[in-house]
């Protein structure tokens, strides 16, 4: 089951970068259409292997009964959307986790994996981008990113936009991945990592940050996608069951650790993934 919804997953990353009439069969493939896909693919399910199997590795090194990755496709459906041919993967684990320290090394080890594998591609992405006007939809990006295109381009004006290629695309939605898997809520990874370094107080921080994320998404984002994710994380539990030994703290390092990978979220964060442009006729 897991091999069927990879090839899967990858028949649709594929298909979701080809141009629309190539993806309804209307005008034939061309070897820069295969070639774009191929790029982005393959980036895209790196980053996701990557940040899955640090999950299911520390699990393995934790004690910790888990899954092999699922993988879940998800077509692109319209010709403007920004779909990215999946939806991401997870992996199901025992929910009797040892200590917190296990928790922590397993919500961490993904995040951190799978940014191993984004940083260069993004940075290889952006430095063969082209500035260009912002169209009708663009996509937005979080404050690494922004620190990116400063550094390798210049900053970007109002009305423009960095066009990425495959490679820089699929980075891009590492990131994205990244930086909302991050969010300290939940079974989320950043859920993991905040009751790691906080234990039961991680409640409090949760239920203030759900508060917080509901009303700048429905105040301050055209399209409050938030109101979704929260949803997603209602449903997946808002606050963190404990862990078999919730009595034994971090040491230092871990907490360090923490510090640097709660610093990751604020900068991977996409609080406006896609922006609808008033494009002046």
């Amino acid at each position: 089951m897991n091999a069927l919804f990879f090839m899967l997953t990858v028949l649709t990353a594929f298909h979701s970068r080809l141009p629309w009439g190539a993806r309804l069969f209307s005008v034939p493939l061309t070897r820069h259409d295969i070639l774009d896909a191929s790029l982005y693919c393959a980036t895209l399910l790196a980053i996701l292997v990557s940040h899955e199997l640090g999950h299911y590795l520390m699990c393995r090194r934790h004690g910790v009964d888990s899954t092999l990755p699922f993988f879940i496709p998800f077509p692109k459906l319209a010709a403007d959307g920004m779909g990215f041919g999946t939806l991401g993967a997870v992996i199901l684990m025992d929910e009797r986790i040892p200590t917190r320290r296990s928790l922590f090394d397993i919500g961490a080890a993904g995040p951190l994996a799978g940014l191993a594998v984004a940083m260069p591609a993004l940075v290889i992405g952006v430095i063969n981008a082209e500035i260009r006007p912002m169209g009708a939809i663009t996509q937005g990006n979080s404050i690494l990113i922004e620190l990116l295109i400063g550094w390798t381009k210049r900053p970007l004006l109002p009305g423009e936009y960095l066009a990425l290629g495959p490679v820089g695309y699929a980075a891009w939605v590492g990131i994205f991945i990244t930086g909302m898997n991050l969010i300290p809520l939940g079974q989320l990874d950043g859920g993991h990592v905040l009751y790691g370094i906080l234990g039961p107080k991680a409640h409090a921080v949760s239920g203030s940050l759900f508060v917080i994320a509901a009303i700048v998404s429905t105040v301050l984002c055209p399209m409050p996608w938030l109101m979704l994710l929260s949803v997603i994380v209602v449903s997946s539990g808002l606050f963190h069951k404990p862990t078999m030994s919730d009595d034994i703290p971090l040491d230092w390092t871990r907490k360090a650790l923490g510090a640097f990978v709660l610093t990751i979220f604020i900068l991977t964060f996409i609080p406006e993934p896609v922006r609808l442009n008033d494009i002046a006729l």
